[in-house]
């Protein structure tokens, strides 16, 4: 079964306010869901939306499936890391409490009783393909000639000197004046 995955981690909303809105949309249609969404008074209620819109657009864009056959499969909310800070509390004392943060999976799948059409390769794709081959051929060859031009330049004794006759360059006396 097709299932397209997207993931939003470190959101400074604790798990616990964050699970409220994803138990809204688990198993909903995926417009209905964001519609959900968007009336929902929750603050977490914009991010979790903007994660589904982006798990329709994986889908759309890497499976070439539209967000109409599409449901909320399952929607996993775990703690990420924590805050730690103290606060003042009475005769000089701090107790301590922590900043949650959340990590956030979403996982779509096709309705049931959906299937996907199997597409033929494009001619543009097949097209694509030969002028990448083309160009794998053609730089090949470059690559040769190059190789072949720097091995004829150093039969000729290069242009570069020799080590040993850059450190003799070195001791020469020069014309100064």
């Amino acid at each position: 079964m097709v299932e397209v995955v997207a993931q939003l981690r470190h959101v400074r909303v604790s798990p616990k306010k964050m699970r409220l809105v994803t138990d809204l949309i688990k198993g909903m249609e995926v417009d209905a869901a964001i519609a959900q969404l968007k009336f929902s008074l929750k603050g977490s209620a914009p991010m979790v939306a903007k994660l589904l819109k982006s798990a329709a657009a994986n889908a759309l864009h890497n499976k070439e499936i539209s967000s109409d056959k599409l449901i909320v499969k399952n929607v996993l909310v775990n703690e990420a890391f924590a805050l730690k800070r103290w606060k003042p509390a009475a005769h000089g004392a701090a107790h301590p409490f922590k900043k949650k943060a959340s990590h956030v999976r979403l996982v779509l799948t096709l309705k049931p009783g959906v299937t996907l059409d199997k597409k033929k390769p494009k001619k543009k794709d097949a097209e694509k393909k030969e002028k990448i081959e083309d160009v794998k051929v053609a730089t090949k060859s470059d690559i040769k000639g190059q190789v072949s031009d720097a091995k004829h330049v150093a039969d000729k004794g290069g242009s570069q000197p020799k080590r040993s006759e850059k450190k003799a360059a070195k001791h020469l006396p020069t014309k100064t004046g």
